[in-house]
């Protein structure tokens, strides 16, 4: 039986989730992620858009090691991003896309050759953020047949990202 979650229509909801939780993984306590601007507002900086894939395996209950994959374009540039989380805090996408932005050691997701986001695109700004608009179009479903011997379920979307370089 092929069940469909939607894991992250908490991609659309996660504000209102966010409210609910007391530690932020990414370091917060209590609201959003420190990686989002709780704002409908454009940030300022470089806008950098494009497309995140996200899978997550092994997932029990809020907690699941997490896959991305983020194909990002700045002005004429464009290049592919991944990221690896083991047990990451699966409590909103909003968390879920902080922990990718942080994940290396800090440096987010890395490039084929090892550069992060803000190398990449030779952007001379410190920090990554995103809005409350930053995720759209996402829609998450288990994949059948996973589980059991292989883990707790597995779950992947895709959507749409805009991120502001600061």
């Amino acid at each position: 039986m092929v069940i469909k979650k939607t894991v992250v229509s908490l991609f659309i909801v996660g504000v209102a989730l966010v409210g609910v939780v007391s530690q932020s993984h990414a370091g917060g306590t209590g609201g959003a992620p420190v990686c989002q601007v709780v704002t409908n507002n454009a940030l300022g900086g470089a806008n950098i858009i494009g497309s995140a894939a996200i899978t997550v395996e092994n997932q029990s209950g809020t907690s699941g090691d997490v896959d991305a994959m983020l194909r990002l374009r700045y002005g004429s540039k464009e290049d592919v991003f991944r990221a690896h989380i083991g047990g990451a805090n699966l409590i909103s996408p909003e968390e879920v896309l902080c922990q990718i932005l942080q994940s290396n050691g800090g440096q987010g997701p890395l490039n084929k050759i090892g550069q992060p986001i803000l190398s990449a695109f030779s952007l001379g700004a410190t920090t990554i953020k995103f809005n409350n608009k930053a995720l759209t179009g996402v829609s998450f479903e288990t994949i059948a047949g996973t589980g059991g011997l292989l883990g707790g379920p597995h779950s992947s979307g895709l959507g749409e990202v805009t991120l502001y370089a600061q």
